[in-house]
């Protein structure tokens, strides 16, 4: 039988949630400046990152741009290759 979850542990797990939110919307608005049309895609690379990684680049902008760089060169990478067409065996 399924254990019905407190409102204690709703409201935690509400937090949570907000708190997640806000980080990708602050962190979507830095790098839209910069980034425009692939801040969607980078955000959401950048936001996979352990909580540990990401609160840092908030507290300290400087160690934003590198991360925005090396996802943006991934994401890139990445197109490219979707691109080409696969070989014909």
């Amino acid at each position: 039988m399924p254990q019905k979850t407190s409102q204690q542990e709703m409201n935690a797990l509400f937090q949570v949630h907000m708190q997640q939110l806000a980080v990708c919307q602050t962190l979507y608005l830095l790098i839209h400046t910069t980034h425009p049309s692939l801040a969607p895609e980078i955000t959401g690379m950048i936001v996979e990152l352990e909580n540990s990684e990401l609160l840092p680049m908030l507290e300290s902008p400087q160690t934003l741009p590198t991360k925005v760089e090396d996802a943006s060169a991934v994401y890139e990478a990445h197109v490219a290759q979707a691109k080409t067409p696969a070989p014909i065996a």
